[in-house]
């Protein structure tokens, strides 16, 4: 039964495969088991008793076992989330992928999606794992389409919506570019979302704001176009680490204390971009190999 619970569950773990295995091999003992059971009785029924088991109830025995066997690897054959796949996109680069059921997924730089291989049951779970994605679901009505990204689940019939979900911030941002959402964290629903609206939950105190933005310029990086607003440092960051493959740090203090307004694109190189913000903002930078310093101007 613990192969069985740990086969089947849901759970958004590198581990997942490992319990498929532990399932699996539970579910082979157990009726390996059962055969053996049954053969055993056959064969000392006659020394025990002195008389061959009635013809009738042995066969009731075997077919029964056999049924049963039968039906519990086909009905856990049949579950099939365990079988996933993990797709990514390098740094610097944006990824297109066609899920099982013809939705459509555009992953940012360095962004990490895992999705069963199928869709099966009443319901299509994804996990964003890392990163920033886009989503355009196919609606189905009979079979709701979920992402699990950051702690935080959320849950369409066909729309398309972005979620922002980076292990190295503190804030996830879910933004809808057409249709509705349901969001949901561990312990409660948050709210529904339409187009045009935007979720910003600070995942380490739960608390979250509904705003209205601009979807569309939300997703100009789906187009090669970084646009960032009031962002914090580390999520100027973050952007910069994911589209160049580099190491940002603050050589000074109060980073937190500024906000950065910028649009760029990302066909310009990472000294280019520095530039604007130096430019635009009171910073230097320095580049020692792939790092990159970052220093308030005195």
């Amino acid at each position: 039964l613990t192969g069985i619970w740990l086969g089947n569950s849901a759970l958004d773990l590198h581990l997942h495969d490992t319990y498929f295995v532990i399932a699996h091999f539970h579910l082979v003992m157990g009726v390996a088991s059962m055969f053996g059971m049954f053969a055993g009785i056959y064969h000392w029924y006659p020394k025990m008793y002195g008389r061959f088991m009635n013809n009738t109830l042995a066969y009731i025995h075997f077919w029964v076992t056999f049924a049963g066997a039968y039906l519990i690897f086909s009905s856990h054959r049949g579950s099939g989330p365990m079988d996933y796949v993990t797709a990514s996109a390098l740094p610097g680069r944006i990824s297109r992928l066609v899920l099982p059921d013809s939705s459509v997924v555009w992953l940012n730089a360095a962004s990490v999606i895992r999705y069963p291989r199928a869709f099966e049951g009443d319901k299509r779970e994804v996990y964003l794992q890392q990163g920033e994605a886009l989503f355009e679901v196919k609606h189905n009505a009979r079979q709701p389409f979920m992402v699990h990204a950051g702690g935080l689940l959320t849950r369409v019939l066909g729309t398309s919506f972005d979620i922002k979900s980076y292990r190295q911030l503190s804030h996830i941002q879910i933004t809808v570019a057409s249709g509705a959402i349901q969001v949901s964290d561990s312990s409660a629903t948050l709210g529904v979302f339409t187009r045009n609206q935007q979720l910003d939950y600070n995942r380490q105190t739960r608390q979250y704001e509904k705003n209205t933005v601009d979807a569309a310029e939300a997703l100009e990086w789906k187009h090669g176009m970084v646009v960032l607003n009031r962002a914090s440092f580390a999520e100027v960051a973050v952007t910069l680490e994911s589209l160049y493959g580099v190491q940002i740090r603050y050589g000074g203090l109060h980073a937190e204390d500024y906000r950065y307004t910028l649009s760029f694109s990302e066909r310009l190189n990472l000294q280019e971009v520095l530039d604007i913000i130096r430019g635009i903002h009171n910073m230097d930078y320095k580049i020692e190999n792939d790092s990159v310093i970052v220093s308030a101007i005195k």
